[in-house]
């Protein structure tokens, strides 16, 4: 819909209605707008092919081929060339990562902007060159314009002058260029954050106000939930998680070990992880994908410190274990996506949901036969107002109803955010039932 809004040039007219729909729904479906770095990627896509769910994921897959590009290069200024493709090789076979591009999500390019922040950060630190930190400034504010936590890229880089100024026996002359860099970057960022402000309209939703949920409970259960997630890089059956609690030590052993030299990578690994942790609602792995190729390169420096010293009577064995480890673990990601993409082609690519014709039925229904001004009631409201163009919100509870013109029910179990169709007659609404199919049901609350 922010796309959409983009290409019709009427963004204030989309928050004026998707603020709607948030505040008259039950539950909290999102916030008014999200930062419009996405919408405005994939706004040309949508220009071109509408709702089509092989265009619109173009642009991720576009973005991921970048990343991996930019995880090369990164790596390979670390490692050598056999352990950079490693590392390749366990992102561009990954499961997680390739299912995850079957979401027209915001993730995939804000991962390789993050990854292209870092590999620029660490090529100013080694030349030193102005034209990576005015560079850097303008890809930090496009992973900012993606997701509001790429300021945390630039929170990062900040840090590291700080460090050099309250350590001891400072270099007085690098002390002073970091401090220039870092103003060049905070300049480039802040001049396109304040147009971006004045061309974009912002959301009337503040992430500050959701910490009033926050507790101590929350902090616990989110720790304990992001501890999984990173495990279900390597998969979620026991082989894999045990192959995670190794990979974990590793991951420790090597922020150990390269505490100096990646000082801003682990920087900007934590300060993300402590956002999570602390934000009241668990969000799932979408959002520590950024950090997964943090974790695979520290556990491989910490594998390949600890390899070297068992074996170092033997060195040939010692690269048996290292590489042996690690190309099992590729062979079994590359092994289980070719399964997925093998069952995804089998099933012609059917994929249940808002598209489906049962749904398509009855958001045409909505369009053709009901008023330009009817407020409709549905479980899925920014979807129902993207397929319609109606306002439209959810509502678990009969009072807010009142407020709607039409309600859409859900067939089937009631596992929906939606009173039940069998139970709707508990708000005492005058309803006349005007669609059915096989899916859905529809009924106009007479006034």
């Amino acid at each position: 819909m922010q796309a959409k809004s983009i290409l019709q040039g009427n963004m204030p007219e989309f928050v004026q209605h998707n603020s709607f729909t948030i505040n008259t729904s039950s539950e909290t479906v999102g916030i008014t707008a999200y930062p419009w770095g996405y919408p405005l990627i994939i706004a040309p896509v949508y220009a071109v092919a509408g709702l089509d769910f092989i265009a619109l994921k173009l642009p991720a897959l576009l973005f991921y081929a970048g990343f991996l590009v930019c995880l090369f290069m990164l790596m390979r200024r670390k490692l050598d060339r056999a352990e950079s493709l490693l590392i390749l090789a366990l992102f561009a076979f990954n499961p997680t990562y390739l299912k995850f591009l079957d979401q027209i999500l915001s993730d995939i390019p804000f991962l390789f902007f993050s990854t292209l922040a870092l590999l620029l950060m660490d090529v100013y630190e080694q030349d030193h060159q102005a034209a990576f930190a005015w560079a850097l400034g303008p890809v930090i504010f496009m992973a900012f314009f993606i997701r509001t936590t790429g300021v945390l890229l630039l929170a990062a880089f900040s840090i590291d002058p700080v460090i050099r100024i309250i350590r001891p026996r400072n270099d007085r002359s690098s002390t002073r260029d970091a401090m220039q860099s870092t103003l060049v970057v905070w300049f480039t960022f802040g001049t396109l954050a304040l147009i971006s402000a004045l061309v974009f309209p912002g959301s009337s939703q503040s992430y500050i106000a959701d910490f009033v949920n926050f507790s101590v409970g929350t902090f616990l259960n989110n720790l304990s939930g992001y501890f999984q997630l990173f495990g279900s890089f390597f998969g979620t059956d026991p082989a894999s998680t045990l192959v995670y609690y190794f990979a974990f030590v590793c991951f420790v052993f090597g922020l150990w070990l390269r505490r100096r030299d990646d000082a801003v990578f682990m920087i900007y690994f934590f300060l993300t992880l402590a956002s999570l942790v602390i934000w009241p609602f668990f969000q799932g792995i979408r959002l520590i994908l950024p950090l997964l190729p943090l974790f695979v390169y520290f556990a491989l420096q910490g594998l390949s410190f600890a390899v070297g010293r068992l074996a170092w009577k033997r060195h040939d064995v010692g690269r048996v274990i290292f590489y042996g480890f690690w190309l099992l673990v590729i062979l079994f990601f590359f092994a289980t996506s070719t399964v997925y993409a093998y069952t995804n082609l089998h099933n012609d690519r059917q994929i249940p949901g808002p598209f489906d014709e049962y749904s398509l039925r009855t958001y045409e229904f909505i369009r053709n036969e009901t008023p330009a001004d009817s407020v409709i009631i549905f479980f899925k409201p920014r979807v129902m107002h993207l397929m319609t163009d109606r306002d439209t919100f959810e509502s678990t509870k009969c009072q807010p109803m009142l407020l709607g013109d039409y309600i859409v029910f859900v067939k089937g179990p009631s596992k929906y955010r939606q009173i039940p169709a069998g139970m709707i007659g508990m708000c005492h609404l005058d309803l006349q039932w005007v669609f059915e199919n096989e899916g859905f049901v529809a009924y106009r609350i007479q006034k």
